[in-house]
């Protein structure tokens, strides 16, 4: 029988060709095609947290939050060391994800110009483009912001004033 794969038609490329021109529509998605990792800066109570959850609803996309997940991991919001390991297991978490072709946005703070150079290469490396999403209120309002999250959520978040 040999290895033809057309099963009884004789030409498979010629009869796909004619149902292209004959107006079959054809389905075509709308995707970028490099995923992005958004990193969100800022200092506490500025709104990071907003605008990464504004950024993964709109694009569809995978947000990693640390303050979320230290007191769920831990029992509390004490870092001890243990907020730098978390992080780190995200940013390779992220650095996966981009290289399987999603974006990432990391709502991290990243006040160092050092850390922030570092997350745009590890993007690069994966593939990605890199925004970065400076986020900044008044000084009145970032205190008032911080405080009241922390008396409204103090399990959940690292006190920082």
């Amino acid at each position: 029988m040999g290895s033809d794969l057309s099963h009884g038609c004789p030409d498979v490329h010629t009869h796909a060709i004619r149902l292209l021109n004959l107006g079959v529509p054809r389905i075509v998605a709308d995707v970028d095609p490099r995923p992005t990792l958004f990193l969100t800066v800022g200092l506490p109570g500025v709104g990071k947290t907003t605008r990464a959850k504004e950024l993964a609803s709109t694009h569809r996309i995978l947000r990693l939050t640390p303050d979320e997940w230290m007191a769920p991991l831990f029992g509390h919001s004490d870092t001890g060391g243990r907020r730098d390991i978390l992080e780190g297991r995200m940013i390779w978490v992220a650095h996966e994800v981009l290289a399987s072709g999603s974006g990432v946005v990391l709502d991290f703070g990243c006040w160092s110009a050092v850390e922030r150079y570092a997350i745009r290469v590890i993007a690069e490396t994966a593939g990605a483009d890199f925004t970065l999403e400076y986020v900044h209120t008044s000084e009145e309002e970032r205190r008032r912001r911080a405080a009241t999250r922390w008396l409204d959520v103090s399990d959940h978040v690292i006190p920082q004033v």
